[in-house]
């Protein structure tokens, strides 16, 4: 068990963020070793992304499909060009952009080492 440690939060030598500073040290010094965090990756559901919507995993690559929501087709339908709709071509590189970074993840339910070390077998 720890002993407890008096922390003061006001010192007449120091200034209010300064002694905050050092509570705040002190606590994260104390706490360091406390817990070591396994990260495994936790298959409860895959976030849609709002263009995109739902990725299916196909032997050559992925699809997306999804329905946009109305908060999405109303900031598409500000976007006018020539008398019509259009997203903006920022919304384009964006989802493409997001396409390519979800292609590189693993399918929903495999996981994946977030510590840079190899697994021994």
């Amino acid at each position: 068990a720890l002993d407890p440690q008096w922390l003061p939060t006001i010192d007449p030598k120091t200034d209010a963020m300064g002694c905050m500073k050092d509570v705040v040290e002190c606590v994260s010094f104390k706490e360091s070793g406390a817990h070591q965090w396994k990260h495994d990756f936790f298959p409860w559901v895959e976030v849609a992304h709002p263009v995109l919507g739902k990725r299916e995993v196909l032997q050559k690559g992925s699809t997306f499909e999804g329905v946009l929501r109305k908060e999405v087709r109303a900031l598409i339908s500000e976007h006018i060009v020539l008398g019509a709709a259009l997203m903006p071509g920022a919304g384009f590189l964006e989802a493409m952009s997001s396409a390519g970074a979800a292609a590189m993840e693993p399918p929903l339910g495999q996981s994946i080492d977030l510590s840079g070390k190899k697994r021994s077998a």
